[in-house]
């Protein structure tokens, strides 16, 4: 794996990212790599761990697999019927509609991100859809529609959004030591947190918690995930042995979330064509990830910072966090042709040593 680690430590020095963390395993590679400082010069491990933003909703759609599969929800079961004061939404909104984003609703309050307490956060967004006017197209990033996802998970489970998440997928697919979600476990390994740098404000971006980690809120659904690469990756080995084996969750639901929703649409975040599944991008070549095949799934976080997927038929499972989010000039979180093309070129580089073989060829 020598021309990645060279590919990487090159683009370390020709661009403003301070730190890479990359993590590749399949039955012909593995690899486990790290280097640099973080966005306040502290040295980047294998096992640290990076708030991924976007990158973490997959979990949330196994969280609603999960209970799916316990005979809890449906994935066609409509919204209201669940969260009887979201009323803001269209009355046939469901659950497959809120993890395939095309429920045009409302994007990116800014309380949506704000750590406060879950149930100031609901009031807050109920109150801010109430008054607005849902956009005519789906919307990739839709942060408010994965809040809402959250409170079904806690109005069934009775649990706190962030518990459920542990107990039901982070714990049994053993990832207790590189995913973590729950607020006072971050406070305790405040040690192990990294700090993403912006190449727009030249300083640490204030992902989430980072605001201020002695004052930890509730987690957001979509975006409150902190990870290693390595840790992703083992999420999406055990995913891949789960499109053909009993895992985390059945495999008939899993195949539901990376199958795709339907065809690519035009994305007014993502500012391209995309394909959308449940939980999931999927189609990756769609998203700057050349060479892989159309049954590859994955999701990014963060203006392409992060991004990690699998390709099952490559058996090939890949995660790499770039310390740079290449923002636009408006400040937002969309991608840009830069960080699209930098995905690309690794994902290019992976293949080109992995061989490009698909399993059994």
């Amino acid at each position: 794996m020598t021309g990645l680690v060279d590919h990487l430590t090159e683009l370390l020095d020709r661009t403003a990212a301070t730190a890479i963390q990359v993590e590749v395993r399949s039955p012909e590679l593995d690899l486990s790599w790290a280097t640099g400082l973080d966005g306040i010069d502290q040295p980047v491990s294998t096992s640290s761990l990076f708030g991924v933003y976007c990158a973490g909703k997959p979990l949330t759609a196994l969280a609603i697999a999960r209970l799916v599969d316990d005979g809890l929800l449906r994935f066609d079961q409509p919204i209201n019927q669940l969260l009887p004061d979201q009323r803001l939404i269209i009355d046939d909104t469901t659950i497959d509609d809120l993890l395939s984003h095309n429920t045009g609703t409302w994007r990116n309050p800014a309380v949506a991100f704000v750590p406060l307490r879950r149930d100031v956060r609901r009031a807050h967004i109920t109150e801010a859809l109430a008054r607005s006017t849902p956009p005519p197209t789906r919307t990739y990033s839709e942060f408010v529609g994965w809040e809402l996802l959250a409170f079904v998970i806690e109005a069934v489970t009775e649990q706190p959004f962030a518990e459920y998440l542990w107990s039901a997928i982070i714990e049994p697919a053993g990832l207790s030591d590189h995913l973590e979600i729950r607020p006072e476990r971050l406070i305790e390994r405040r040690g192990d947190i990294r700090l993403n740098v912006s190449d727009v404000a030249g300083t640490p971006v204030p992902l989430v918690w980072e605001r201020s980690i002695d004052n930890l809120g509730d987690p957001c659904a979509s975006i409150g995930l902190y990870a290693s690469m390595r840790g992703l990756v083992d999420l999406y080995v055990t995913l891949g042995r789960s499109l053909t084996a009993p895992g985390l969750v059945s495999s008939r639901s899993l195949h539901h979330l990376v199958e795709p929703a339907g065809e690519a649409a035009f994305d007014r975040v993502l500012d391209r064509p995309a394909r959308h599944a449940h939980g999931f991008m999927v189609d990756l070549p769609h998203h700057g990830f050349p060479g892989l095949s159309e049954r590859s799934f994955g999701h990014s976080g963060l203006s392409g910072m992060t991004f990690a997927g699998h390709d099952p038929d490559r058996q090939l499972s890949f995660a790499v966090h770039v310390n740079l989010s290449t923002n636009t000039d408006d400040g937002s979180a969309s991608e840009t042709p830069i960080a699209v093309q930098r995905r690309h070129d690794i994902v290019d580089q992976i293949l080109r040593e992995y061989g490009d073989r698909a399993d059994g060829a």
